[in-house]
């Protein structure tokens, strides 16, 4: 897949390179240590959890770069490595489906969902970006691998391992496993108390002590060195406060990034002054103070999250570039109001939140003068257009569908179709699937979260036509039995 995307060369958004990880990646390569996540010799950091950053660290040291000066290996061997993770993670996959005892002839099955979410729906991500998700999405995969090993008996060291890396590579998957084999264990208790430590909790405590040393390990480290004692990373005020003040509806669009630290010189500006831990606690105080002054609001912001993650994902581009004058007074004002950014390219704008509803633009359009509003309603027009070009399977949005609608019937289907025992074992997916995207749906969603769980969503999709099949050869079993008898 990455061979055909790239066979004319590397797509630009490979470039990305993880964001502030690899910022830190530099730095630790410059020898200042896990500091600076936007470039600008601001110090020590707790901004970004360590994991990736440090992966991405080791894969350019590696391959003879230097720095911010990668060599012609680097990019290659990333690739490499993400392919070698995502094709391990579906072979932990399929394992945990024979596991479930919905193996068998379901390869199929198996086979056509890892191709419509992974290769069809995700197939931007997998192939033309470099963030930190197919890192997530592997390390999610090995956690559930973890969980169902218990069913042994025994402690496992995969568990351990993936506690550790997610511990230091996702604060929410790490605290989505813990709740995993909270419930796994409860369950356990059912059956008796000598089942909830034998089974449950007596196999998997290493595997936690290993999670929570690694967990509170760095935490204590981000406190001492940036003064935050936050859970691994320490932007979550800052998300929460992004997503309530620069976004329409309370889900993160390609506009909202434009405004972030990373690519934005004002707000970089802004943090450099304030250093991390004050700029961090004005904006989480600036995020509660919203909440509170206007709870209604916030619940329709989680709305449109848990909607965006599970019914319907937003996946559409709200900005637009053009060239040209516009007067000084009119920039200020849209700039003001966070509608207009100078473009990197000379003489370019770009405006931004475009996609709002009528009555979300006669909002924006009340706060502008004349003037202003008037170059607004240009650039709606345009925008208008441009998504009038759109094709009818654009406007279907069957990717985003796929990754939210399709992937919450599947785990409803999975449920109820199944028999007890083969519903039980698929909950444990179904509670990691919902662990890992609930912080998110609190805090800050937006499409970028759910390449994390494109392999719970291959089980999902695998384990309904599997128990499909096994309903149907038992049908068949029984069809053939009444036949003989007669």
């Amino acid at each position: 897949m990455n061979v055909a995307r790239n066979h004319d060369g590397l797509h630009a958004r490979h470039l990305e390179l993880g964001g502030e990880y690899f910022s830190i990646a530099v730095a630790m390569a410059d020898g200042r240590g896990f500091s600076d996540p936007f470039g600008a010799g601001t110090g020590a950091t707790g901004w970004m959890p360590p994991g990736f950053a440090v992966l991405l660290w080791l894969t350019n040291a590696l391959t003879g770069g230097e720095g911010r000066d990668y060599a012609a290996g680097f990019f290659p061997a990333l690739i490499g490595l993400k392919c070698l993770c995502l094709g391990f993670g579906a072979g932990l996959l399929w394992s945990i489906l024979r596991d479930w005892g919905l193996g068998g002839r379901g390869w199929v099955g198996f086979a056509a969902a890892w191709g419509l979410v992974v290769a069809w729906a995700q197939w931007e991500h997998v192939t033309a970006m470099m963030h930190d998700g197919w890192w997530v999405a592997f390390l999610v995969v090995l956690c559930l691998r973890g969980v169902v090993s218990l069913r042994q008996g025994r402690p496992s060291f995969l568990l351990a391992v993936a506690m550790g890396l997610a511990a230091l590579s996702s604060p929410v998957l790490f605290a989505a496993t813990l709740g995993v084999l909270g419930w796994r264990s409860l369950i356990l208790a059912k059956v008796s108390r000598r089942a909830f430590w034998r089974m449950g909790m007596g196999p998997a405590l290493p595997a936690v002590l290993v999670g929570v040393a690694c967990f509170v390990g760095w935490s204590l480290r981000g406190w001492s060195s940036v003064g935050i004692l936050a859970p691994v990373k320490t932007n979550g005020g800052y998300e929460l406060w992004q997503a309530q003040e620069l976004t329409l509806r309370g889900v993160p669009t390609h506009s909202t990034f434009e405004l972030h630290p990373l690519v934005h010189q004002e707000a970089r500006a802004r943090y450099v002054e304030q250093g991390e831990r004050a700029f961090v606690q004005i904006h989480g105080q600036e995020a509660w103070r919203l909440i509170r002054e206007n709870p209604g609001r916030f619940l329709a912001q989680l709305r449109h999250r848990a909607v965006n993650a599970f019914v319907l994902m937003e996946r559409r581009r709200d900005s637009l570039q053009v060239g040209g004058a516009i007067p000084s007074a009119a920039a200020e004002e849209l700039m003001r109001e966070k509608l207009l950014i100078p473009a990197p390219d000379p003489g370019q704008w770009r405006f931004l939140f475009l996609a709002g509803t009528d009555k979300e633009r006669a909002r924006q359009a009340g706060n502008l003068s004349p003037e202003a509003a008037e170059i607004l309603r240009v650039a709606w027009a345009y925008h208008d257009e441009r998504e009038g070009q759109r094709s009818v399977w654009d406007l279907l949005n069957p990717r985003e569908v796929v990754l939210s609608g399709l992937a919450s019937l599947s785990w409803v289907a999975a449920c109820c179709l199944a028999a007890p025992r083969f519903r039980r074992r698929i909950a444990l997916g179904l509670v990691l699937y919902l662990g890992v995207l609930g912080p998110y749906v609190l805090v800050s969603h937006y499409y970028r979260y759910q390449e994390g769980v494109m392999g719970l969503q291959v089980l999902a999709m695998a384990a309904v036509l599997s128990v499909l099949m096994v309903r149907k050869r038992k049908a068949v079993s029984l069809v053939g039995g009444q036949a003989s008898t007669v």
